[in-house]
């Protein structure tokens, strides 16, 4: 699947799977706000760059947090 298709697949996909579509999922009012802001662009940046995404900052219920320190995602 491509980059667009796999982002949708986390996010709207996982929220459809547990029933939570009409809360969380998507970036929409009146859903829950818990996103992260990424360090580069998954959808843009160079697939060798994917690997070392990381978390710069979280927003989680609608309130801003650092991530300290960023966080790297696992591909395990």
């Amino acid at each position: 699947i491509n980059r667009a298709e796999a982002l949708t697949t986390a996010t709207m996909g996982g929220a459809w799977l547990t029933h939570d579509e009409s809360v969380r999922g998507s970036i929409t009012p009146d859903k829950l706000a818990d996103l992260v802001i990424l360090n580069d662009n998954p959808l843009t940046c160079p697939p060798e760059a994917l690997a070392g995404l990381r978390a710069d900052q979280l927003i989680i219920d609608g309130r801003l947090h650092a991530a300290d320190p960023p966080q790297e995602f696992s591909h395990d």
